[in-house]
This record gives structure tokens, sequence and C-alpha cells, in this order.
């Protein structure tokens, strides 16, 4: 679920901009897997604690429909030209710091923080789903950033 919700996404865009901009590979990789990890982390142990305060019936209902508003939000934004442009940019002087910030900043509230937070308050078990978040980031991430640094 999180390989499929971070491909094509603008935080790969992102990342893929930033190998390009600094050529630091693992700086890049590095900064925007931790925070990844710190997003996504923070939404399992949110959910996770909905697990254990939340009847799993009122649970079970609450993800279905949350997740079948996520695919149509996703589906809406696939379709709706939006006219204005977002381009706001972190500056920064070192790569890592640079990917850090970026990608805390536009991953808070993302598909796949929803995702992470909502599969968690679902089967209550946070380790396999941030172990399993964790190596699917590992994989967009670490390829977007050998495709980027091989550009010219």
């Amino acid at each position: 679920l999180a390989l499929i919700s971070e491909i094509g996404d603008k935080t790969q865009l992102v990342i893929l901009g930033l190998a390009l901009k600094y050529r630091a590979r693992f700086k890049i990789f590095f900064g925007a897997f931790l925070a990844h990890s710190f997003i996504d982390g923070i939404s399992i142990l949110v959910g996770t604690f909905f697990s254990f305060s939340l009847p799993n019936e009122l649970i079970s209902k609450a993800v279905g429909i949350l997740f079948i508003s996520l695919g149509i939000y996703v589906l809406a934004k696939l379709y709706i030209k939006r006219s204005k442009k977002n381009k706001k940019e972190i500056i920064s002087k070192t790569p890592f710091l640079a990917s850090f910030l970026t990608i805390i900043v536009i991953e808070f509230g993302d598909k796949s923080q929803i995702a992470s937070g909502l599969l968690a308050a679902k089967y209550a078990s946070p380790l396999l789903i941030f172990i399993g978040f964790s190596l699917a980031l590992a994989l967009v991430i670490g390829l977007t950033v050998f495709v980027g640094s091989k550009q010219k």
C-alpha cells in the first residue's frame, strides 16, 4: 500500500528534484527516509492508540469510509486541473537538511501518512506496519534518488 501510494506522488517528484539539484545520493536518501519514518511513525502511534481506545467495529467502519474517501480524493485530484501553482521551496545549504525538512512539510497529511495510521488502527500491529512502510518507502526513495543522481 505504501509503495503504490508513493509512486508518482508529489513526494517522489520532490525527491527527484533534490537528487538532481544536490547530487548527494546518500544525504538525500537518508533525509527523505528519516522524514518519512518520523511522519509515518507518528501516524502509526496515533492509529495504535485509537485501536486500543475505540471498539473494533467502529474502527473497521471508520477505516473503510476513510479509505474509500481517500480513493475518491486521489481520483478527483487526477481529473481536476488546478489553476494555481504552488511553488514553495525550502532552501537549505545541506542536502540532508533540505531533504528532511522538505519531506516533513509536504508529507504532513499525505495519503501515505493517513494510510499508515488507518492500518495501525485496524490491525494494532504497529511494528509490522512501520517495518512494511519503511521498506516500501526505502525502495521508492532509493530508486528515485538513484535515477535522479544518474541524470546529467
